[in-house]
């Protein structure tokens, strides 16, 4: 089912590539903070863990909505519950799925688009393939959920009708379910937050110990990814209470990759090779927040004590 684009295919043939998610190695102990969507996320999970017995009360699994500022974790708490479900299911995939690929220039096309897409899982379940299940997570919802008249084409109201036809209308698929994710919750419209039984939200980080917490998960990342650990004694919590206002996940991802950036720089100057100590330390850290701070200044009122 895993299909590439074809540019030269007719209007209403588009196939979009199906993107399972939860290959990487995310894990629901790398959310920090945003205790209440973590707590929705496990109910909703122990719900598709257990969905014979939902099914068989009669009941549906609710579709689930993350909102919140960019950097504060929906993206990354999706990819953790795909992690999760890929490790102790094997009927079920976690599918990510871009809204905007199913964007054409002719009329009706991009919600036929959809709809094609949707028959393609359809025609999954039924036949042999080992899944049986799918969740489907849209991120940007907002792109496409705009209040009612903001779309000076009607193409994305078209796709919009065409996804709550599948969500919890006629064309409903009884094994998918649908979690979607969104930077900007005021420009959803009021009729599309209705049909999300869960809603989460995801705030930026304020307390020194969140603060703390996300630079040593970060860190956490990049050694599973790395054979030599080039992190040195960091006083994580130095970091985290010498921050001042709300910072984002994003920012402190950012602020990683530039102290690794500057550190490799400093190895190629110094005509180090490979096999020399590298190490990063809480200093590095401190000089690369008080760039970034610099940079970031007229954005917002993160400082450094």
């Amino acid at each position: 089912m895993r299909t590439g684009n074809d540019r030269n295919q007719n209007p209403g043939t588009k196939k979009v590539e199906l993107n399972p998610m939860g290959e990487e190695d995310i894990l629901m102990s790398d959310i920090i903070g945003q205790e209440h969507s973590k707590k929705e996320a496990i109910k909703f999970m122990k719900m598709i863990e257990n969905r014979e017995l939902v099914n068989f009360y009669g009941l549906t699994i609710p579709n689930m909505a993350f909102f919140g500022p960019p950097g504060t974790g929906k993206t990354l708490m999706a990819q953790a519950m795909a992690h999760q479900c890929l490790d102790r299911l094997e009927d079920t995939l976690f599918i990510s799925l871009n809204l905007q690929s199913f964007a054409t220039c002719f009329i009706n096309e991009t919600s036929n688009n959809f709809d094609n897409y949707m028959k393609n899982i359809e025609k999954e379940i039924e036949s042999d393939s080992p899944f049986r299940n799918f969740v489907i997570f849209m991120d940007e919802y907002d792109s496409i959920g705009r209040q009612r008249g903001m779309d000076m084409h009607g193409e994305d109201d078209k796709l919009v009708n065409a996804i709550n036809s599948y969500m919890d209308g006629e064309r409903r698929i009884e094994n998918v379910s649908y979690i979607v994710a969104s930077n900007f919750e005021d420009m959803i419209d009021n009729a599309q937050k209705s049909r999300f039984g869960i809603h989460c939200k995801f705030d930026l980080f304020e307390t020194a110990e969140d603060k703390s917490e996300l630079f040593r998960s970060h860190v956490k990342r990049i050694k599973r990814k790395n054979k030599n650990n080039l992190f040195y004694k960091i006083d994580y919590n130095s970091i985290g209470n010498k921050l001042k206002g709300k910072i984002s996940g994003r920012e402190v991802r950012d602020i990683l990759n530039r102290t690794m950036e500057n550190k490799l720089y400093d190895m190629i100057e110094s005509s180090k090779t490979i096999e020399d100590d590298i190490k990063i330390t809480t200093k590095d850290f401190y000089n690369t927040i008080e760039m970034y701070l610099g940079e970031r200044k007229e954005k917002r009122s993160i400082g450094f004590k």
